[in-house]
């Protein structure tokens, strides 16, 4: 989980990101199907941490379906 407001930072929530700390993050993320396109999908300089490989995109927006929402919270108890 990265805060969004964390050292001042100001956010509109547009995503909810979770990143991993693993070795295999496609491992670990992979019992989760509910995402969105991932926020950083792509790099604008060096990526030394591999963040956009390390990340995922939860669903969050106003009026989410109550199925969506079960959904989610089940992948992330497995």
């Amino acid at each position: 989980y990265i805060n969004p407001e964390s050292r001042g930072q100001k956010s509109n929530l547009y995503k909810f990101i979770l990143l991993s700390r693993s070795a295999n993050p496609k491992k670990e993320f992979a019992k989760i199907g509910q995402r969105t396109s991932p926020v950083y999908d792509y790099a604008l300089g060096d990526d030394p941490y591999e963040f956009r490989q390390r990340h995922i995109c939860l669903p969050i927006w106003y009026m989410l379906e109550d199925e969506i929402v079960s959904n989610v919270l089940s992948e992330l108890k497995r």
